[in-house]
């Protein structure tokens, strides 16, 4: 057999060991009860009003059919054993549309860049409120401003001065195995090395809750249930 062949031949097999070695982690997170009634925000300038004619309130509890919950912030929490992990170059953003930020909770790695944007051209403001990195104060009007962290946190909250009803929280990872839940507030974990680990959920109103996994080649559900406060 060529020495190119069997090369080949040695990198196949080991891609197929390391994907033998890593599971998908995959669920549904729910809110137990109804959600207080979302404040209704009464003191718009006039740009923001006219994108509102019946009125703007905050968002915080987004509950679809089923009590699903979107929002809700899923990781692992820890280290990998000093496992490193390339923070990707592509840019997560947090904008401000009509209002209001969006999305109202987000994730990124340390080191990924975190885009700001005001797209809908109103004045706006960034303030970063964090534990663990430093925080930071921009208003990025008509302009893209990017940011990174330093170090994992959960979560580094961003308020808007101009707009006082207006926040934002981005978790902050050493690792990529973290997501948001979608609409029906489902959310899946991809590839995630074999191993036991605590699975955490973060909700900014609802609060955090965890339990121990373990990760093997299938896939593992794991079905959250939080309570409104």
């Amino acid at each position: 057999m060529k020495t190119t062949a069997r090369i080949s031949l040695f990198l196949v097999a080991s891609l197929l060991v390391i994907r033998s070695e890593a599971g998908d982690i995959t669920g549904r997170i729910t809110l137990s009860g109804n959600p207080p009634p979302e404040r209704k925000i009464v003191s718009l300038d006039a740009a923001i009003a006219a994108r509102h004619p019946d009125g703007l309130t905050t968002c915080h509890y987004q509950v679809g059919a089923g009590s699903d919950l979107r929002n809700v912030l899923v990781y692992i929490r820890g280290d990998f054993e000093g496992r490193t992990f390339e923070p990707p170059r592509a840019p997560v953003v947090l904008d401000h549309v009509d209002g209001l930020f969006q999305p109202f909770v987000l994730g990124v790695q340390v080191g990924q860049p975190l885009q700001l944007r005001c797209s809908d051209k109103t004045i706006c403001s960034f303030l970063a409120v964090s534990k663990a990195n430093p925080g930071f104060a921009i208003s990025p009007i008509g302009d893209v401003v990017s940011r990174t962290f330093t170090k994992p946190e959960v979560a580094v909250r961003f308020k808007c001065d101009l707009h006082p009803w207006n926040y934002a929280y981005v978790g902050v990872f050493a690792h990529p195995f973290f997501t948001v839940t979608d609409q029906n507030g489902r959310y899946t974990i991809g590839a995630v090395p074999s191993g036991r680990y605590t699975l955490e959920i973060f909700h900014p109103k609802a609060g955090t809750a965890a339990r121990e996994v373990v990760v093997a080649t299938e896939k593992l559900v794991a079905d959250f249930s939080l309570t409104p406060k």
